[in-house]
This record gives C-alpha cells, structure tokens and sequence, in this order.
C-alpha cells in the first residue's frame, strides 16, 4: 500500500513554496511545522526525493534567516526532519530524470511517435508524470494505466514504459566480493511485509552450507519478527521447509504440561533438559522425517553446543 503522506506533501508543494517565500516568519513557521509533521509519517525515502530539489532550499533558507528564535527553532527541526524521511536517497536510489524519461517513453511508441505541438505537450506531460512516478517508486499497473499513460496513443504502451521505468529506477546494485567456496544453501531475495508496513524488499541473503551466521540488530528492530516469519513460511521468494529446513526456537516458551509424575504432579516443559526441547521441537513441532531420536541428540550435546546440534539436524539455524 502506497504511504498516502508523501503524495499529500508533493499536492502542498506550491502552498509551502508560496508559503516559505512570504516575508512573514508566521507563515514561515506554519509551513515548516507542517513539512515536520508530514516527514515523519514517511516510510519510504523514495517517496519525498522528487520533491527535495524544490523543498529542501526553501526550508534551509528559513533555517539561516529566520530572525525569531522559536520559529527558527521550528525551521531547523522540520529540515532535520526532511533529510531523515530522504535518507541516503542521492547514493542509494536511482533518479530518472525528464530527458531519460522522454527517451524511454519516445523509444516505447516506436512507429506510433506522432508529432505538431500538441503532441509535444502531451509528450512532455506523459514523461513527467513516467519520471515522477519512477522516483518516488510506484509502479503498480493500474495507477500506470489510470494516472501516467490515459492519453492516445501512450495508453498503448503503458505496460512497456512501465517495465522500462522500473528498470531504470532499479537501486544501484553493491558490489560484494563473490564467496566461491563451499556449497550454496540458499542465495536469492526476499521481502517482508507486516500488516501495510514493508519491512523488507527485494533483500538479499546468501548463505553456504556448514556455515554459521548471526542477526544482529538493536531492541524492537524486528529481528523475532524475521525468524519467526522464516520458520513459518511467511517471507516472499525465501524457500519452504520441503527446500530448506529451518527452525526457530523461541526463547520465552509458556509452560505446558507435557506429563505426569508418578505422586501425580504434573511435569512441565520448562523443567525438561535440552535434549527433550530439541527432540520435541524436530518431531512434534515440524513433523520431521524421519524422526530425531534422544540417544541421537544426546550424542550430539556430548560432542558440540547446543545451537551446532540445530545445525546438524537442519543445515542452517538462525539465532
């Protein structure tokens, strides 16, 4: 789902441009009080670049001439605050800009190229709304055909000029320096959404057998979240467990009575040593097959720790 506050921002643009030119530092203060509130609402830095060249001036001027020292306080809080919705966008997002947009759009009609002044017009038009959409990264098909190419005859290669954009716009891609060795577990991209938020897109992960890797990551910053989506199959693009098996194991684990004692108290799961939580897990919690036995575990925690016990039985644990 489209973040609604980044186009709400682009409609007020000429107001706040209007706005931050007044000689009234009022009005100054209003229009950088809302370009504050509306940035923090902002999920995706490519949804206000197109609109930091026209912006960002404006609002660093109110920065440096400013007299009254609260609105000018107001000023520098709401450009602090727009080059945190931007983020690093200039380094790590592609622009598209009009002339290559132009070219993309002409290239796409081919033969059906009309020309006169109206053409050019709408041309033009056709090609800004294409980069602008390019750059604040929407390319979803019926906003394309309802919003970008509804004019004859764009209407008819609004597909292709799509996929073309998307190419264009596509993030530069790291380079990282290639591991040859050892086999390959998983190697591709994912994303991940929770609710309408997307926490992850196209992100990649490359993992070798017998290797271990850690996640790391501050407090509430969703590292449960992302194993707990692993192991329940929830990730788009990441491989099933028919393909690869993974397995979270939670650290806060309810009390459940797994058994009764002979004087006929109840025997809980948190009283069960690790080798039970390991055979529980593999067999009645995934079903896997054929099943883990307790001499086999056991074996195991005699020789390694307990999280090479995981690696043993499923290739690869996250933890």
């Amino acid at each position: 789902m489209q973040n609604v506050e980044a186009p709400a921002l682009a409609v007020t643009v000429p107001v706040l441009t209007r706005g931050l030119n007044d000689k009234n530092e009022e009005v100054k203060r209003t229009c950088c009080l809302i370009v504050d509130n509306m940035c923090k609402l902002v999920e995706d830095p490519a949804e206000v670049l197109p609109l930091m060249p026209k912006l960002e001036p404006l609002v660093k001027n109110a920065t440096q001439k400013i007299s009254d020292p609260e609105a000018r306080g107001m000023a520098e809080k709401a450009y602090k605050t727009l080059q945190k919705a931007a983020g690093e966008g200039a380094e790590s997002l592609q622009q598209v800009s009009m002339d290559v947009a132009k070219k993309q759009v002409e290239g796409a009609l081919g033969d059906k190229k009309g020309s006169g002044d109206v053409y050019e017009a709408e041309l033009t038009h056709v090609s800004a709304l294409a980069a602008c959409a390019a750059n604040m990264r929407v390319f979803d098909e019926k906003s394309w055909k309802s919003d970008v190419g509804y004019l004859a005859p764009f209407d008819s290669v609004t597909e292709q000029l799509r996929s073309k954009m998307e190419v264009a716009a596509k993030p530069k891609e790291e380079v990282e320096e290639e591991d040859t060795e050892g086999v390959d577990l998983y190697k591709g991209a994912f994303s991940f959404a929770y609710g309408t938020l997307t926490l992850l897109r196209d992100a990649k992960m490359h993992l070798k057998r017998n290797r271990f890797y850690g996640l790391l990551g501050p407090n509430q910053c969703g590292k449960t979240t992302l194993m707990r989506a692993i192991a329940n199959e929830q990730l788009e693009g990441f491989p099933k467990r028919d393909e690869l098996k993974s397995v979270f194991v939670e650290h806060e684990i309810e009390d459940e009575e797994v058994g009764v004692q002979d004087d006929g108290f109840p025997i809980l799961s948190v009283d069960k040593p690790g080798w039970w939580w390991v055979v529980h897990t593999c067999n009645d919690i995934y079903k896997l097959e054929p099943p883990v036995k307790e001499d086999t575990v056991t074996g195991w925690q005699r020789e390694v720790s307990f999280f090479i016990i995981f690696y043993k039985i499923y290739g690869i644990h996250f933890f």
